[in-house]
């Protein structure tokens, strides 16, 4: 996008992918931050893009992450959010030959999308596919939201 003229803003967690980021991408700024608590003024966004993003929120989690998504976008602002469709949760203490301590959480899509219409969005389109042959083997959901003008 960034490289189509628009002012791109990638957030993330861990200082360490900011830092990758602003090396790989200097046309892009980037922020540390976090979902529940986003680094950015209300209404600063036209658009916002969670891929995969949330698998790594706890249910509970999911109507802050939400609420804050809705915060930040302009009116008529659409939000693009990923995950993985099923109800389980897949821990790893290993990834890529590193020792890690990590949840996946997957989500039902109507789940999903009755939390956001609970945020305050509308849905524009719901989309599922099957994995890629290089993927990890899940169904994976796309949901497009707008927040309403």
């Amino acid at each position: 996008m960034a490289e189509r003229g628009a002012k791109s803003v990638g957030i993330d967690l861990s200082a360490a992918m900011v830092s990758a980021g602003r090396r790989e991408y200097p046309d892009v700024e980037f922020r540390e931050g976090d979902l529940l608590a986003l680094p950015a003024a209300d209404g600063e966004f036209g658009s916002a893009v969670a891929c995969y993003s949330v698998i790594h929120l706890e249910p509970s989690e999911l109507p802050k992450a939400f609420a804050e998504v809705y915060r930040v976008l302009r009116p008529s602002g659409h939000f693009l959010v990923t995950f993985h469709v099923g109800t389980e949760v897949r821990h790893l203490d290993e990834w890529w030959d590193h020792e890690v301590n990590v949840d996946f959480y997957f989500y039902e899509p109507t789940q999903v999308i009755d939390l956001l219409k609970d945020a305050g969005f509308t849905l524009e389109m719901q989309m599922e596919r099957v994995h890629y042959p290089d993927e990890v083997d899940t169904r994976r959901a796309y949901l497009l939201a707008r927040r309403p003008s």
